[in-house]
């Protein structure tokens, strides 16, 4: 088995029926780490699509991996592929479902894929919290399911997305919290 189902369906406890076409597998990408200047491995990771806006693709989230589908021993087993253009991710998502006339939305890959797996609804991963506040979503999508995290910043983010959407956009938004202080809806398994 691949290292990404593996972490994704074993690790995780999630349910991939067929994996999303912007979600792949690649069998070593280098390790920069930022600290020591250098390179200091390869590993098997996860990359994601983040489509701006307009559905171009215009970065991607490497979450790198181990060969068992651990996350890698390294400081940051995620992140985003830097950009020379600041702020280009600004109002983008990694569209892991096709969106509807409801779309879900949630703070990272994970967390969207189980919130997808328990409604069926299709989700979007917003990358991190901010991300959650400035997405932009399809004009077709009538109605906002929010994922959120339930902590102080995942509150607060999912607030300003559910108000700027009812506000900006005239989508009826809903929010909703998994039970648990602290925890997430990939959390809830």
């Amino acid at each position: 088995m691949n290292p990404v189902i593996e972490y994704l369906t074993v690790i995780r406890a999630l349910s991939l029926e067929v994996m999303p076409s912007d979600l792949r597998y690649h069998p070593g990408l280098d390790y920069f780490d930022q600290e020591r200047g250098e390179v200091t491995g390869t590993f098997p990771a996860m990359v994601a699509a983040i489509r701006n806006p307009a559905g171009d693709i215009v970065s991607v989230h490497r979450t790198f991996l181990t060969n068992d589908g651990r996350k890698a021993p390294v400081p940051s087993p995620k992140r985003i592929m830097a950009s020379p253009i600041k702020g280009i991710t600004r109002g983008g998502a990694i569209r892991l479902y096709p969106a509807e006339e409801v779309l879900g939305l949630a703070e990272g890959i994970e967390t969207a894929i189980a919130s997808q797996n328990a409604t069926g609804i299709p989700v979007w991963a917003c990358i991190n919290a901010g991300g959650l506040e400035t997405v932009v979503i399809p004009k077709e999508v009538r109605e906002v399911i929010i994922f959120a995290d339930n902590d102080k910043r995942g509150r607060e983010a999912a607030r300003k997305a559910a108000f700027r959407l009812r506000d900006e956009e005239s989508k009826t938004v809903k929010i909703i919290l998994p039970s648990r202080q602290g925890s997430d809806w990939a959390d809830t398994k």
